[in-house]
């Protein structure tokens, strides 16, 4: 008897031991297909988010491409309109520029050349260091990416503007500043062509987008 009742204990436990199998292997083939979804859920959304971003960038690139092209048509409106304003503007001025060089030769000599024929179209006589002693010559020191004002060959005293393009990386404009000579920062843009103009016509000032400006430019009144 005790052994039938043994029998049927045993017989018990392995029922509910196989019953806890299967519901552990139930509920882990269950858990499993949740993860399945899941993931495919995942996925499904960072395939969608990757189609936004994809089509917001093409929408940005767009965007930038029109501006581009809108910010080159207003650089040639802007020149056009300086070049009828500025015609002999500096006629009987008297100018030297004196060009510092940066690493890059070709550009300096680039933008050297620029700034002179921009000058000689506005009617100015354009002087050599050579001949520029014994006249009374306007001085622009044209920077390009010199750290120190030790490295530049004239003395600031000598200087009567000093400027520099947009895009070059000048520390010592900041010292001429101090130094109490007038500056701008953008002279390759239109807007820096006509703060140099005021700049020679007398006006004294730190024009430009750097951190020594302390005004982007002008009042044209000054100037034509």
């Amino acid at each position: 008897m005790i052994f039938h009742l043994r029998y049927h204990i045993a017989s018990l436990i392995a029922v509910f031991v196989a019953l806890g199998i299967g519901i552990l292997v139930g509920g882990v083939m269950v858990g499993t297909g949740d993860l399945i979804a899941g993931q495919k859920e995942l996925v499904s959304s960072l395939e969608e988010e990757f189609n936004n971003l994809r089509s917001q960038n093409n929408e940005l690139k767009r965007k930038n491409e029109e501006f581009a092209l809108y910010q080159t048509f207003e650089n040639k409106f802007n020149q056009a309109v300086l070049t009828i304003l500025a015609d002999d503007i500096l006629k009987g001025y008297d100018i030297e520029v004196v060009f510092e060089e940066g690493d890059n030769v070709d550009s300096s000599q680039k933008e050297a050349k620029m700034l002179t024929e921009f000058l000689i179209f506005t009617g100015a006589d354009i002087d050599s260091s050579e001949d520029s002693d014994s006249k009374d010559v306007f001085k622009i020191l044209y920077l390009q990416e010199i750290e120190d004002i030790g490295e530049v060959q004239y003395k600031p005293s000598e200087i009567n503007a000093a400027v520099a393009a947009s895009d070059s990386r000048v520390k010592s404009l900041d010292k001429l500043k101090r130094k109490g000579i007038s500056t701008v920062d953008n002279i390759d843009t239109v807007f820096g062509q006509v703060a140099l103009l005021a700049v020679i016509k007398g006006i004294k000032g730190h024009f430009g987008i750097g951190e020594t400006a302390d005004k982007f430019m002008p009042e044209l009144e000054s100037v034509f």
